[in-house]
């Protein structure tokens, strides 16, 4: 029942996500679609993609108030170890998950909600248009370059800043001696290469997902040429692209409106 959308949240929204702020509707809607079938947000669990610490990609498990984390773009794989458990966990307890990440990761969680014989109405599915992952070493090689090169920890780090009259989003990152820096080459290094896909997983190139028979109830990314299928569309700041791929995608996609 594919159905593909364009979507835009409110400014706010849009200029601390990585595209059209998408995500953020959906989780809110997720959450509001919850509460009016009774169900507490103390019972709700979120599970995505964060930096932890030190910077490395973690899947992790957030509740209603302190999901801002897993919004962003993070190019590079992340590491899924204690997921499982912790669903399990969530499952017992009688919590519903909504869960968002590669297409490759929510098949597998596909597969173990049929082998534990879970119900599947118990979780929101959410997968990414995804351009494949590298491997996490060449992330941990960068982020010690960029350490190196600038000469404090790295703090803080966004793949796509928008505070900046760019037109395009820019790489940003702060450091603990207090630089703040901004699109230079040397920290453009890993996005550009990225973008070359050398350094993708081996997998990736023989991506079973990469394909419209999505694994999701709804899947997003960033709407590509949007502004020219749409010739009067405003694409500042960014515009996401909504996969609708279920009925489940449909009930909570028919409630974004409340978050534009």
């Amino acid at each position: 029942m594919a159905k593909v959308y364009a979507y835009q949240n409110n400014l706010a929204s849009r200029m601390n996500s990585a595209s059209g702020g998408a995500f953020s509707a959906l989780v809110n809607s997720w959450i509001a679609y919850n509460n009016k079938v009774g169900i507490e947000d103390s019972r709700l669990a979120i599970y995505g993609a964060a930096y932890d610490d030190n910077f490395q990609v973690h899947h992790m498990r957030c509740d209603t108030t302190n999901w801002d984390s897993l919004k962003g773009s993070k190019y590079t794989v992340s590491n899924f170890a204690g997921v499982f458990e912790l669903i399990d966990k969530d499952v017992h307890e009688g919590h519903n998950i909504l869960f968002s990440g590669t297409p490759c990761q929510v098949a597998s969680l596909k597969k173990y909600i049929e082998r534990k014989n879970w119900n599947r109405d118990s979780f929101f599915l959410v997968d990414i248009v995804c351009h494949g992952t590298p491997e996490g070493k060449i992330w941990i090689d960068y982020k010690k370059y960029i350490e190196r090169i600038y000469g404090g920890s790295l703090i803080k780090y966004n793949f796509r800043y928008k505070n900046t009259h760019s037109i395009e989003p820019i790489v940003y990152a702060e450091f603990s001696n207090g630089k703040i820096v901004k699109d230079t080459k040397e920290l453009r290094s890993y996005l550009d290469l990225y973008f070359t896909y050398l350094p993708l997983r081996n997998c990736c190139y023989n991506c079973q997902f990469s394909n419209m028979n999505r694994v999701s109830d709804i899947t997003i990314g960033d709407f590509w040429g949007a502004d020219i299928i749409f010739k009067k569309i405003n694409t500042y700041k960014g515009i996401s692209q909504i996969i609708v791929n279920t009925d489940y995608g449909n009930e909570i996609f028919n409630g974004l409106s409340s978050y534009e």
